[in-house]
């Protein structure tokens, strides 16, 4: 079992560590494009890889070969999100006063990479 963390003040990527919480490698870069990240807050692994990009406003979900198969946009909707939530059908992205619910839906994920 490996852990996956978000790395954010300058890296702009997600790290994945093993076990013992040795370094194994990370994902993504910095920018705006499919793949790339601005400020990841948080991560959420179900059976597939949830990322809160939240200086680009969206949540990228990445398959286990690190690849984008789809992406929420979260708008702008007024917040600084920090922490994300997810269940087989919602997506909760919260900041420090309001939780904000968007449903998942085939279309999230047809529109991906």
């Amino acid at each position: 079992s490996s852990g996956i963390n978000a790395e954010y003040g300058g890296n702009n990527r997600i790290a994945v560590f093993d076990h013992q919480g040795c370094y194994v490698k990370s994902i993504g870069s910095i920018g705006s494009k499919i793949g790339q990240f601005n400020e990841p807050m948080d991560v959420c692994l179900t059976d597939v890889l949830a990322v809160l990009d939240t200086g680009n406003r969206r949540v990228q979900f990445l398959n286990q070969d690190n690849n984008v198969i789809g992406m929420l946009d979260i708008g702008m909707i007024g917040m600084s999100p920090s922490r994300l939530v997810i269940s087989s059908e919602n997506v909760l992205v919260s900041d420090s006063q309001t939780v904000h619910r968007f449903v998942l839906s085939p279309y999230t994920f047809s529109r991906g990479a």
